[in-house]
């Protein structure tokens, strides 16, 4: 069993010692003094280094939760992060940047191994590095650290590590959220003039049997035309489209790596993502690329019955039965890129219909006595995938994941994802600037550059509240000498009127996007 590396780690003002204790080697890293005490802790490994207005900053992985197993290779998802200044290099106090970045990898899917996490078994090149989610960090770590580094490093992925062990047959889902164009929901939208798409993930769904292995690939991500919101009070904020023209260089990112390529597209023909619809249709009808447009609403979901056979039957059997998995002498020779409007909720519902029809193909290799069970653990990972990437993404659980129970929706379902869309609502407007910020630290380069402020919305509103109740509270308790009382009459009381002040100041707390990072 490869547990990974053990670091034992010696600040100074002047210096950071790392000492693998794995391997027995060294590696001392100079400081500009700081004023920092002397310490010794042990992590498990370097993440990176990150610069941010030529100030920079080494972090290293300082607890993580063991995941399960990829072979004989352990998968921890990282819980807590040390951060350790090299260089001051302005004026500017980022502590509260650096506290965001903790809070980011210490909560956020981040999973690491000795087994290479980042690339699936069917990789075409050694050196593919866009899922690898700290790629930048160990660029600037190996710059500053040279030759040495890598006996340090850890090598991350953000996304998503499901395990489930039936007997000796061995069930993995590996979701890989790509870095070169990633942050939080309304603040990074559509692709750049290098093809990249937000939200491009890579999922991967493994089975395997010591030696025996099959795996099966399917990715989603952002439709490829430059576009962005028009964020405001609206719930579904306007779609404004900026440039069409970037579909046949995104096509490209994905057949390099993948070969053919089928776009099945979830969005509504009508309504709020009508034009985005039209302007994505026409542009994959004139690139001549195949294309698969099935409106999941309007069917009403996809997992079962004449409507699970209506949308296989739109040629997604015929490619999948094409494309193939890998395994068994066998390569996949493409890949079914699905994308809604936000890859969410029903791009994973539509993945996992997909990936359970692969399944049936994939295990009939081993000799597996209770299918059944198998088959209910697939659909539990894909149910914990779905929640895990809209997390990352949009700062909530999935919707519709009543979907994957084969059930129709209830009462409790129509509550539970009325909650999650207006938790929604309020985080991606209140919120998601400082999130974005926090993508920009971890996946940009920002030596020598400013990054975006916003607002501390949440924390404004936190110390508004306080304030209030404890005034409020103070006042009826000195009239009526009964605290408890007053303390829960001042708590409902206050809390109406802090929604309502949110509500009359939304358009002032709404975080907007501040410009595109890439075109």
């Amino acid at each position: 069993m490869d547990m990974g590396i053990n670091l034992k780690v010696t600040t100074s003002p002047e210096k950071v010692m790392l000492e693998n204790i794995t391997g027995g080697v060294s590696l001392t890293i100079e400081r500009q003094r700081v004023d920092a005490r002397r310490s010794i802790c042990h992590s498990y490994g370097v993440y990176g280094i990150v610069t941010i207005s030529k100030s920079s900053y080494l972090i290293l992985v300082v607890d993580a939760i063991m995941r399960g197993m990829m072979h004989d290779h352990v998968v921890y998802e990282i819980k807590d992060v040390e951060i350790i200044q090299l260089k001051r290099g302005s004026s500017e106090n980022f502590r509260n940047e650096m506290r965001a970045v903790r809070r980011f990898l210490g909560g956020n899917g981040v999973y690491f191994s000795t087994y290479p996490l980042y690339k699936a078994m069917s990789a075409k090149k050694d050196d593919d590095v866009d899922f690898l989610f700290n790629s930048l960090p160990l660029q600037k770590f190996v710059k500053h650290a040279g030759g040495q580094s890598t006996l340090f490093s850890i090598y991350c992925i953000q996304g998503f590590f499901g395990s489930v062990d039936v007997g000796p047959i061995c069930l993995r889902l590996i979701s890989r959220r790509s870095w070169r164009r990633t942050g939080a929901r309304y603040f990074c939208r559509g692709s750049d003039t290098t093809g990249y798409v937000s939200n491009y993930v890579e999922t991967e769904q493994i089975v395997y049997e010591g030696e025996k292995a099959t795996s099966f690939l399917q990715v989603r991500g952002s439709i490829p035309l430059i576009w962005e919101h028009a964020l405001g009070r609206e719930y579904n904020p306007k779609i404004i489209i900026s440039n069409q023209k970037v579909l046949h260089i995104a096509d490209k990112v994905l057949r390099d790596k993948y070969g053919d390529v089928l776009y099945l597209n979830l969005i509504r023909s009508s309504g709020y993502e009508g034009n985005i619809h039209c302007a994505y249709k026409n542009e994959l009808l004139g690139n001549n690329k195949k294309g698969v447009h099935f409106n999941f609403f309007e069917e009403g979901g996809i997992v079962q019955g004449s409507t699970r056979e209506k949308f296989l039957g739109l040629i997604i059997e015929e490619a999948v039965t094409s494309f193939g998995y890998h395994g068994f002498g066998k390569l996949q020779s493409g890949v079914i890129r699905t994308n809604c409007i936000d890859c969410l909720d029903r791009t994973n519902i539509s993945q996992f219909v997909i990936g359970e029809l692969m399944f049936e193909k994939q295990i009939s290799h081993f000799n597996i006595e209770s299918k059944e069970h198998l088959f209910e653990q697939l659909k539990n990972l894909w149910y914990k995938n779905g929640n895990s990437l809209s997390m990352q993404y949009s700062g909530s659980f999935a919707l519709k994941s009543h979907f994957l129970s084969r059930r129709e929706q209830g009462v409790i379902d129509r509550m539970k994802d009325g909650a999650i869309g207006l938790h929604r609502y309020f985080v991606n407007r209140l919120c998601h600037g400082s999130l974005q910020v926090t993508y920009e630290i971890l996946t940009t380069d920002l030596e020598g550059k400013s990054i975006s402020s916003y607002r501390d919305n949440i924390r404004a509103i936190k110390t508004l509240f306080l304030i209030l109740v404890l005034t409020t509270c103070t006042a009826s308790w000195a009239l009526t000498g009964i605290f408890v009382a007053s303390f829960f009459l001042s708590v409902l009381t206050i809390s109406a009127i802090t929604v309502a002040i949110i509500v009359v100041f939304l358009d002032f707390l709404i975080q907007k996007p501040k410009g595109r990072r890439r075109q």
